[in-house]
This record gives structure tokens, sequence and C-alpha cells, in this order.
């Protein structure tokens, strides 16, 4: 098969065009974005758009935060399988390979639409109101989810409960700081606060289906008359089960000032009670949350 993928085992590629599900000889178009998978856009025989995604090699993920885990490609088809009935507008698994490749790799439908980040700043302010309220019912929708266990889809990391969830987490985002000579601080505060509120984290029961990354980049909008409407949500690989209110998306909404008007929009849409506000254990719990993230980010970096 002639391919444009570089550093790419063609004989996936040359496989996928054997059984028919890619055509042959025809160069595939690189996809930007994504810093973790390599993303190609390539045709089926009948000439039909689809995705293909290679997960990064065992030594680059031996190599990367923590965080990142081979299995992850894997842990996105089971849960796209299980949202599927909540949120119809997610890429459809065609075929995917992860024991037999040294690299996890999907073919995916195209979702339709475009990423709202490009077309937000095109929006009325009464559209990008709307759109964040659909943003919001979206993950009301999405949390409505509920996993069997705090960990990953696939069940090779499951923690008897989310105080221990979370505090592997921040473990792992302090190992990484050591490693790649970050400042400690901010790692070592959010162990401390991680240990000194065990007991709100361990009021965290039920956990739901959380995206992780669900923010404009991910999300695909389309014209519906005078609005928009959502038609896509990609990139489900590091989707966790996990208390729901830790969506790195809801997190960094609710730290914005109360009358930011996305932040408005998107917990009307979101069914959000006020009343949280007031509760210690709710408020402890989003600290921590806002001090992941800011680890991630710091790691991903």
């Amino acid at each position: 098969m002639m391919s444009t993928l570089a550093r790419q085992p063609d004989e996936i590629l040359n496989r996928l065009a054997s059984i028919g599900m890619v055509a042959a000889h025809v160069p595939g178009d690189r996809m930007p974005g994504s810093s973790i998978n390599t993303v190609f856009r390539l045709r089926t025989l009948a000439g039909e758009p689809v995705v293909f995604r290679l997960g990064p090699s065992r030594a680059d993920v031996a190599s990367g935060p923590t965080w990142m885990h081979a299995e992850a490609l894997a842990c996105e088809a089971i849960v796209l399988d299980r949202v599927r009935a909540s949120i119809p507008w997610v890429p459809v698994t065609l075929a995917a390979g992860f024991r037999d490749s040294a690299r996890a790799w999907l073919v995916q439908s195209v979702v339709p639409g475009r990423p709202l980040d490009i077309e937000l700043p095109g929006m009325t302010a009464t559209q990008r109101e709307g759109i964040w309220r659909e943003i919001g019912r979206l993950a009301r929708q999405l949390h409505g989810v509920h996993g069997e266990w705090f960990g990953t889809p696939d069940g090779r990391r499951v923690y008897p409960d989310w105080a221990a969830m979370v505090r592997a987490d921040a473990e792992g985002l302090r190992d990484d700081a050591v490693r790649y000579g970050l400042d400690l601080v901010p790692f070592d505060r959010l162990l401390t606060e991680v240990e000194a509120h065990v007991c709100a984290l361990q009021a965290v029961r039920q956990p739901a289906v959380v995206h992780s990354d669900l923010d404009p980049r991910h999300i695909f909008v389309r014209r519906r008359g005078e609005d928009w409407a959502i038609c896509g949500v990609i990139d489900w690989e590091y989707a966790r089960y996990v208390d729901p209110w830790s969506e790195s998306l809801l997190v960094g909404l609710l730290a914005r000032p109360e009358d930011d008007p996305e932040r408005v929009a998107f917990l009307a849409g979101y069914g959000f009670d006020p009343g949280m506000l007031a509760d210690p254990a709710f408020l402890r719990r989003q600290r921590i949350y806002q001090g992941i993230a800011r680890g991630w980010a710091l790691t991903d970096a």
C-alpha cells in the first residue's frame, strides 16, 4: 500500500487494504492536533472517509507521563460502545488492533461538522450561550452513564474507592515532576490536600463515565437554522470511571467568575444545583481537581 505514514507500521495498512477496509494505493492525509496519537484520514473502497488512529509506542508510553498508557485506544473502544445510547454523536469503531500490534490502532467513522474551537469565534452572543447550554446537557447525559468501579474502562487500573484513585493520580503526577525536573511545590501541596480531605473524597460512591478532555477542540458542531448543534464528540481514549464533577471542562468552568457567560450557560444546561457551592466537601474536592488539572497540563507540556 502506498502510504505517507512516517514511522508507521505499514503492515497494518496493508492488512486493512487486503480485507477491503481501506483503499489501497491511496495516500493518507495527516490530521493535525493530536499530541499523543498519530491520526490520518483514509478512504474506504467506496471512497468514504475514515480516520486511522495509531497510539504511541510502548517506549513512548514508558518515557511519557504516568497517566499515559498503551491501552488507551482499547479503553476508547469500550467507552464508545457504552455511551452511544446516551450520546449518539460519537465515532463508530470499524476495525481495531490491540494485541497483535506493537502499537494499538483504531479505524473509525468520521463525525460530521467542524470543531467548536474553530466555529466559536464567529458565533453571536446568543449562539454561544445556546451551544454552551447544549454542552451542559451533553455532559449531564454522559455523566448519567455509570461505571462499575473507579478506574479505567478496561479494568487494568481499578481502585477500591475514589480517594485511592485520586491519591494514585497525585502520586503519579509528583513522580513525573521529579522525573522532568519540575517545581515540586504545587505537587507536594496537591498531595497534602488529598491526604487532608480523604473523607470528602470517600464520600463519592458512584463512579460515572467522564471524557477527561471534553473541550471545544473535541466537540464538533454544525449550523441548525440560526443556531448551532453538537454533531460529534471525539478523542475518548482517556475516558475513565470517576467522580463526574472531576470532568476537566466542568472543573475549569466552576473555577471561573459566577457571572461568566459560558459558565452560566453550561451550568444551566447541566442542571447544576447552586446549593452544592455551600457544601464544604464539594469545594474541597474541586480544589483537588483543579490541582490535578494543573498537574496534567504541566506534565503534558
